[in-house]
């Protein structure tokens, strides 16, 4: 009995295999496969190009494709053998909404698509040359930085959709400082637009890939530094600004020994009209360049509102004195008008016991005289006014 329990079940087992066999090998049923992150190549830039168009975004950059078709047909199937393309040929300035391609081996079919268009914005071409500027990765020590020597280009044409190109303040490369040594080296770093802020831009193309940069470490020394300001205006503001004192440099020993002092470009501040903090900007000799310990040199402006008041004082404020013993001193001017003006808070501490109006008759005889009005105040002002500059005094014999 039990013989033949095991001889059914051998029979079973060899029965299976072969109606797997059967169907797996003969039949090859139909399957389904997804591929996921398929890139979307776009078609025909050129032809925007021509156009004096650019793609400022795309809505997607890959997709999922699900193919169908035999189990051994879409198992050897690879991603690579799977391609997504849109035709930029078809896109104006402005939203488009473009049609994908798929485009898969002959002996298998697109199931399903994540996308089936793509939305892209183009906008107007744009073109303008940007300088290259070199920055250094890493630690430096305390008396030694990298110094760039020369670079193989100066600037290159950054081009793209316009919005896209205005953000670009400069194309830089960035340098690895443990490469950089007491010997000169011609050393190779890859170019990428950057913003005003140093975050890249991407989406734009670069004339150059690469620039090749001589570099070599350089003495680092702080000397003083001198930030001219010029304040034109006679507005009703008050401004007020400071600056570092100092600049860190850096140079070849012989190019910095000399140097006690460096002296920024004249900074005019007659148009801030608020709080700032402005970009300074140093003259360096030739050979000389600014520390990264001083990359980020401001001047800070301070801008307040002023405020005025007008004092009015008569002839019996006003106080003489030189005149000779034996003349009598009269002031005839009925009004005298004194404005001063400053901060707010300072402007209202002030009253009229806080000024001083006087004259000086020294040398006058007798009769009648124009002389200048002296007002001093003791308050805390920018700016006084006085009106009349002059007042009338008569002097009179007193014997």
């Amino acid at each position: 009995m039990l013989k033949n329990n095991r001889v059914n079940f051998i029979i079973s087992l060899v029965i299976a295999i072969a109606l797997w066999v059967y169907v797996n090998g003969e039949t090859n049923p139909q399957t389904t496969k997804t591929f996921k992150n398929i890139p979307i190549t776009f078609d025909n830039e050129q032809t925007l190009t021509d156009e004096e168009l650019a793609v400022l975004s795309t809505s997607a950059d890959s997709l999922s494709v699900t193919l169908s078709g035999s189990r051994k047909n879409v198992s050897t199937v690879t991603s690579s053998e799977i391609t997504a393309t849109v035709n930029l040929a078809d896109a104006d300035n402005g939203d488009n909404s473009l049609k994908i391609t798929v485009t898969v081996p002959e002996d298998v079919q697109v199931d399903s698509t994540s996308l089936a268009r793509v939305d892209v914005a183009v906008e107007k071409l744009l073109s303008k040359s940007v300088d290259v500027t070199v920055r250094y990765s890493g630690k430096f020590n305390e008396d030694s930085e990298p110094l760039t020597v020369d670079t193989s280009r100066n600037s290159v044409t950054v081009s793209g959709a316009e919005s896209l190109v205005n953000k670009v303040s400069a194309v830089t490369a960035t340098i690895d400082s443990s490469k950089v040594t007491d010997k000169m080296k011609r050393l190779e770093g890859v170019l990428y637009a950057v913003d005003s802020s140093g975050n890249a831009v991407n989406g734009v193309n670069l004339s150059a890939k690469t620039v090749k940069v001589s570099t070599v470490l350089a003495m680092v020394k702080t000397v003083t530094l001198d930030v001219p300001v010029t304040d034109d205006t006679s507005d009703s503001v008050d401004r007020t600004y400071s600056a570092p004192k100092t600049i860190t440099i850096k140079g070849k020993a012989a190019d910095v020994a000399d140097i006690d002092s460096i002296t920024a470009e004249d900074i005019d501040i007659s148009n801030v009209t608020k709080d700032s903090s402005i970009t300074i900007v140093p003259i360096l000799p030739d050979g000389v360049e600014v520390s990264n310990k001083s990359q980020s040199l401001k001047l800070k402006v301070t801008v307040a509102e002023l405020s005025s008041q007008t004092f009015t004082f008569s002839a019996a404020d006003v106080e003489t004195s030189g005149q000779d013993d034996t003349l009598d001193a009269s002031v005839n001017t009925d009004e005298i008008t004194v404005t001063v003006t400053g901060k707010a808070d300072n402007i209202s501490n002030i009253t009229e016991g806080d000024f001083t109006l006087s004259c000086d008759l020294s040398d006058l005889s007798a009769g009648k005289h124009s002389v200048n009005l002296d007002v001093s105040c003791s308050g805390t002002y920018i700016k006084m006014t006085t009106s009349p500059q002059k007042v009338s005094v008569t002097l009179t014999d007193n014997n």
